[in-house]
């Protein structure tokens, strides 16, 4: 018997450290669950960084584009007041075409009006003599 005490097993402190070893042991993927679960946590930390530079530039972006569209705002504000502009001289000029319309109208019924007038062929005739004896009487005086 006293090579069974001799025996590493036969101990008590011996079979303490072998049955705390083979609890610690007793579940063989706590090491690969610890490894995941940091896997895990290094992975949620570079996608949660990644969504942050996204959306930090996704931010510039807008504030680009948001001022690109205050100054199209701008150009649209002027450009709607040239149009305003515009519409006004244009508006003025029709007025001012009109107007001048009715004077050419009314200047060309006058014109119609003096040649219908002295369409009649007896007042030609007699402007026609009266021409010639103005000359004759004009030559008199000068040869006389």
């Amino acid at each position: 018997m006293a090579q069974s005490s001799s025996h590493p097993l036969s101990g008590g402190d011996d079979r303490k450290a072998l049955f705390q070893n083979q609890s610690a042991r007793s579940d063989p993927y706590s090491r690969v669950k610890d490894d995941y679960n940091v896997s895990n946590q290094r992975f949620i930390e570079r996608e949660q960084e990644q969504q942050q530079l996204l959306m930090r530039d996704q931010d510039q972006q807008l504030d680009g584009v948001m001022h690109t569209v205050g100054n199209i705002r701008e150009i649209a504000v002027v450009m709607g007041r040239e149009l305003d502009d515009q519409t006004n001289l244009l508006t003025d000029l029709e007025q001012n075409v009109d107007t001048t319309q009715g004077k050419l109208q009314l200047g060309l019924r006058r014109v119609n009006e003096f040649i219908k007038a002295n369409a009649d062929s007896k007042q030609q005739w007699t402007i026609l003599i009266l021409i010639i004896v103005l000359i004759l009487l004009i030559l008199l005086i000068i040869f006389v």
